[in-house]
């Protein structure tokens, strides 16, 4: 039921359901290796997920991703269905770009897989070379990134402050997808994400320090 949902209620009721930060972690691995026999690409199977005893929150499990590197390098990063919809509400999509920025910059590039590549090919009886598809793949998701505005850089709206009559403060800007907090003197206040690089937050104005 919470899947077939829309907009606000769609990511409130996901956020309270699932453990966001995993499912785009997991799945910022499997698009980036270009998986096409999964669950919103190509075969639309090979997912599952375990709800935690402690938070009853779902976590995502890759399965059965043999089929890695069959996607051209060049193919879209966020899949269909219903769980595509999810991750490309604007707060999911930010996530799943930094997500992606950070495996692209530790481990998925081929400074770091050329000597796992060659030290695991010989155990599957080929060279088992992708340092190209990876190259490609990478150039193009961090193109996609860069287009979407993905690198703006942090900024407040001055002009656009405003103090309702609930003594509320409301500041918005622009922040890139790297940023998953925003804090006002040490203290981190809930974030709306209006846009992939969008902003607003609202506040006390007692709050603040002038």
């Amino acid at each position: 039921k919470t899947f077939s949902l829309n907009g606000t209620a769609l990511e409130t009721q996901t956020r309270q359901l699932m453990d966001m930060d995993q499912w785009l972690r997991a799945y910022a691995v499997l698009t980036l290796c270009g998986v096409d026999d999964t669950y919103t690409f190509w075969l639309q199977h090979n997912m599952m997920f375990y709800f935690r005893p402690e938070d009853n929150k779902a976590v995502y499990f890759m399965w059965d991703s043999d089929f890695s590197f069959d996607r051209p390098a060049t193919d879209v990063i966020v899949g269909d269905q219903n769980l595509g919809k999810i991750i490309n509400l604007p707060s999911n999509l930010r996530v799943l770009y930094a997500q992606m920025l950070d495996i692209m910059e530790t481990t998925y590039n081929t400074g770091y897989m050329s000597y796992w590549l060659a030290h695991y090919g010989p155990f599957s009886g080929t060279s088992y070379n992708r340092l190209t598809y990876i190259q490609q793949r990478t150039d193009y998701v961090n193109g996609v990134i860069a287009g979407a505005g993905g690198n703006t850089p942090f900024s407040v709206s001055a002009t656009n402050l405003t103090v309702t009559g609930s003594n509320l403060v409301t500041l918005s800007g622009s922040a890139p997808v790297r940023v998953k907090t925003i804090t006002i003197n040490g203290v981190a206040w809930p974030v709306t994400w209006t846009s992939l690089t969008g902003w607003i937050l609202r506040m006390p104005a007692n709050a603040a320090t002038n």
